[in-house]
């Protein structure tokens, strides 16, 4: 068996890490740009490195196509704890080479492995990111996405609805004069503030439909203050206006409202809108069981991203979904601003039965997971 790794670039022409097995099965690796403290490192020596040391010191003592648990695990005795010596671009490249081998030794599809008895409405709610700004965008809005979700039951609707709330925007801000182009996500980028970013989304919603946020707190955090545009506000002043901004707009989703190590002011905004809203966490997680564990003693979260590059490893990953399932908190699985054509994540939201999954409507590399969940709820319809 012939398993190699290549330095590859990614949808914002980072290096990342592509590994094939007989140029038969390949496996890519995101990576993000708004990054959080907690993450497992990407390449701590570069990629180019990477590569070298998966080449001489990994692959060699790895067998491929076996249990996913089993594989993991040896995989970050060879990588180092918490996969230290590689970074996430080798590891993850590894762990989704090693499902997808199984996979085709099977003849089966990757969610197939997990999802045992799969049915379309296992296909996710997606949360598409439709308006950029912070980090991802050069622009005056510090609130990274505004997103939106169709609440339609059958899956091709979804995608229909998502697209026309997208087209629903760009008309608004063309009738408007508004020139605007896209972000690094394929979100829709101009200079307007949060304020008419938020207004436009709101006219652009389509029935049966819902507006959510990335705020993306940590951005915009220091030293105990939040820089929201030109306000200066303590964590007590920027709690409230965070509310205002929930209550106003009807947000039914707010992802890292608050910076990444603040669980207990999460957690009041779990008290106060999680009956009907998902407050969840990114940063604040980063795919990590220990922490996550935290979030549940504080009651910090209703809902937690899943980016298995964050954790390294699918298995870890998954570790996190189970736990947050448990405890009824709500997984979202989602895409990185370095995205490639990889749809791993696509067949792991069927797979593992994850209720949503965050991307973007436009881009190939993004609506390659949308294509592939098209095409699983096409064979899991007949």
């Amino acid at each position: 068996m012939a398993v190699k790794v290549y330095k590859i670039y990614d949808s914002r022409a980072s290096e990342t890490v592509l590994a094939t097995y007989d140029n038969l099965v390949f496996a890519q690796s995101p990576s993000g740009k708004s990054v959080g403290t907690y993450e497992v490192s990407v390449a701590p020596d570069g990629i180019d490195k990477a590569v070298l040391f998966a080449e001489k010191k990994v692959i060699p003592k790895l067998d491929f196509g076996i249990n996913q648990k089993d594989f993991d695990s040896e995989l970050e005795k060879l990588c180092g704890e918490n996969f230290s010596k590689s970074g996430s671009a080798v590891s993850l490249a590894l762990s989704i080479l090693n499902l997808k081998i199984s996979a085709y030794k099977k003849k089966k599809q990757v969610y197939e492995l997990y999802n045992k008895n799969p049915k379309k409405e296992d296909l996710p709610y997606l949360l598409s990111n439709t308006i950029g700004g912070g980090l991802h965008t050069q622009n005056k809005m510090p609130i990274q996405e505004i997103l939106g979700t169709s609440k339609q039951n059958d899956f091709s609707k979804r995608v229909k609805d998502g697209i026309q709330f997208y087209k629903n925007v760009e008309k608004h801000l063309t009738d408007k004069k508004i020139f605007f182009g896209k972000n690094d996500e394929g979100a829709i980028a101009f200079k307007g503030d949060y304020k008419e970013s938020l207004s436009i989304a709101t006219k652009s919603k389509l029935e049966n439909f819902c507006v959510g946020v990335d705020f993306a707190s940590t951005s915009y955090y220091k030293n105990g203050n939040y820089f929201f545009g030109n306000k200066k506000m303590n964590e007590r002043k920027y709690l409230k206006f965070i509310e205002d901004i929930i209550e106003k707009y009807n947000l039914f989703y707010a992802e890292d409202p608050v910076m990444e190590n603040s669980f207990g002011a999460s957690a009041e905004l779990v008290d106060k809108f999680g009956k009907d809203k998902i407050i969840c966490g990114d940063d604040l997680f980063v795919t990590n069981v220990e922490r996550l564990k935290e979030g549940i003693k504080n009651k910090s979260a209703n809902g937690i991203i899943i980016k298995p590059n964050q954790i390294g490893c699918l298995s870890k990953a998954k570790e996190v979904v189970d736990l947050a399932k448990s405890k009824g908190i709500t997984p979202v699985i989602s895409h990185r601003s370095g995205e490639t054509c990889d749809t791993t994540i696509a067949q792991l939201a069927v797979g593992w039965k994850i209720p949503y999954l965050k991307e973007s409507l436009m881009n190939g590399e993004r609506i390659s997971k949308i294509n592939d969940l098209t095409m699983i709820y096409n064979d899991l319809r007949k």
